[in-house]
């Protein structure tokens, strides 16, 4: 039954999105979340918003990722090609049952982060859609 909330609260905001006219974006109380082409991108947004990135890489995943990256072993920073991609990335992430999730969710991106602390930090910045499990 969790996991069915949780699948219908991401998908929600995942429609939230969609349903911007059209555009992609969705507005937060103080900007629009923007779309970013690479996982750097949108690593630096983060960092310029105040988010500490003490040691950057690449990574490998979430599945349906196009772009993955970590500042550290507590965090993920990902972009996705399409909003298919996004959309099925959400639902897995749904499934994974008991993990402890702080996300920030964007138009094609998604940062997974150590607490909520830091995702209305950066929400306050970036913009995109908070979502605990």
């Amino acid at each position: 039954m969790r996991i069915t909330v949780l699948l219908v609260l991401l998908l929600g905001f995942f429609l939230a999105f969609c349903s911007e006219g059209g555009k992609g974006q969705s507005e937060s109380p103080t900007i629009a979340a923007q779309r970013y082409g690479s996982v750097a991108g949108l690593r630096d947004a983060a960092v310029k918003a105040g988010y500490p990135c003490p040691n950057w890489k690449l990574r490998e995943g979430p599945q349906y990722a196009k772009e993955t990256g970590e500042c550290s072993e507590k965090d993920v920073f990902s972009v996705y090609a399409t909003d298919a991609d996004l959309t099925d990335q959400l639902e897995l992430s749904s499934q994974s049952g008991g993990a402890d999730l702080h996300m920030l969710v964007g138009p094609n991106w998604i940062i997974n982060l150590p607490d909520s602390s830091h995702v209305e930090l950066l929400q306050a910045k970036l913009g995109g859609k908070p979502l605990a499990a």
